[in-house]
């Protein structure tokens, strides 16, 4: 992954879609910041004059042209389904359907994020998390009261867990400091060893067998891999390149020099 200083967004993408590359999801903040780039192009005007906590939003003259893309055009359609002027506190209950949609439309635009490969990586360590069980099974000493069953349904618990929330972490991780994501990754490794000791409570036998506690942490090392196990494409490197430079310029450069 190249960042590349931009003046301007990539592509001319708007907040959303930027949002969604950046880690994959759609949140709160990239829809209000959508709100942000409609009044900047004319859209709507932001009245802050009599709360400047629940501002009105009014709709401007300014067609929308059908070039627009259709996660914009729904957001502005559900924004003033009521009228040319909303409060943003009214939108809490009556906007969560067209939100709903937005997200669905905005997954529609930008597909082909990840290659095979690192789904293949992903399986690859899943089969490894099940064959580690059988293995401790066949390396015991002494005959454990733990059948085959219990040992790979407690992998797969031991193994998707940390896989689950690794995931999510890797997704953000371009909205989170480096030393942020480091301490969030060590602090999932110790969650997935943790529930590993937690798991192997309900098989209480199995804690006095030193290879099957091992084989049973080694599963949430396992799930911790299979959470970074994800490539991008070429393409999508290109496009995350462009908008993490632009954000880092608007992070970075002085508000004077921006306008």
């Amino acid at each position: 992954l190249v960042q590349t200083v931009n003046l301007t967004a990539p592509e001319g993408m708007d907040p959303l879609r930027m949002g969604r590359l950046i880690d994959n999801s759609v949140d709160t903040v990239d829809l209000g910041a959508l709100v942000f780039w409609a009044a900047s192009e004319g859209y709507l005007t932001i009245d802050m004059s009599e709360n400047q906590d629940d501002p009105t939003l009014i709709r401007t003259q300014k067609p929308i042209p059908p070039s627009l893309p259709s996660h914009i055009q729904t957001f502005l359609g559900g924004l003033f389904s009521s009228g040319v002027q909303v409060r943003v506190s009214s939108l809490q209950n009556s906007f969560y359907t067209t939100v709903e949609c937005v997200k669905t439309l905005v997954s529609v635009a930008d597909r082909g994020f990840f290659s095979a490969k690192g789904r293949w990586m992903t399986v690859i360590c899943a089969i490894m998390a099940l064959i580690l069980p059988a293995c401790a099974m066949i390396m015991s000493y002494q005959r454990l009261a733990v059948g085959m069953f219990e040992a790979l349904v407690t992998a797969f618990a031991v193994f998707i867990f940390p896989a689950a929330l690794g995931r999510m972490l890797s997704y953000r991780r371009h909205k989170m400091k480096g030393s942020a994501f480091v301490a969030a990754w060590i602090g999932l490794l110790i969650l997935g060893i943790a529930a590993s000791f937690i798991c192997l409570l309900f098989i209480s036998p199995a804690l006095s067998n030193w290879v099957f506690v091992l084989s049973t942490m080694g599963c949430a090392v396992l799930g911790c891999l299979a959470g970074t196990c994800i490539v991008r494409s070429k393409s999508y490197n290109e496009k995350l390149g462009h908008i993490l430079g632009f954000k880092q310029f608007i992070t970075m450069t002085e508000k004077d020099r921006i306008s």
